[in-house]
């Protein structure tokens, strides 16, 4: 398994490819500005009152601040460039054999 690790500071520009809830897909290049922890207002009635991810920046082709909720962002679709130099870690590292991230580490 590799794990690729990335520390998003605010003006780190990313690009990736995301569905919103209306489930219209398109590729997004935002400016970082932060992470949200929001309770869910819309969309399924069940799930009012969850804690969900946001994902929130300044988008460049819209021109206007957006959040986008983490489980819409297709996996293995982010670019990340960095606006910082020593905001990256090691790109990419070789996960220890034993290595289960559900199970909170090493099994």
């Amino acid at each position: 398994m590799m794990i690729d690790h990335r520390v998003l500071l605010p003006g780190d520009v990313l690009r990736f490819t995301y569905t919103n809830w209306k489930g219209r897909t398109a590729v997004r290049t935002i400016e970082y500005e932060r992470m949200e922890i929001a309770t869910l207002q819309i969309s399924d009635p069940s799930s009012l009152g969850r804690l969900e991810l946001y994902l929130c920046g300044h988008d460049l082709d819209k021109q206007a601040s957006r959040s986008y909720h983490v489980s819409g962002i297709h996996r293995g679709t982010v670019e990340y460039t960095s606006a910082h130099s020593l905001s990256k870690l090691e790109p990419s590292a070789e996960a220890p054999r034993d290595f289960d991230p559900c199970a909170g580490g090493r099994r």
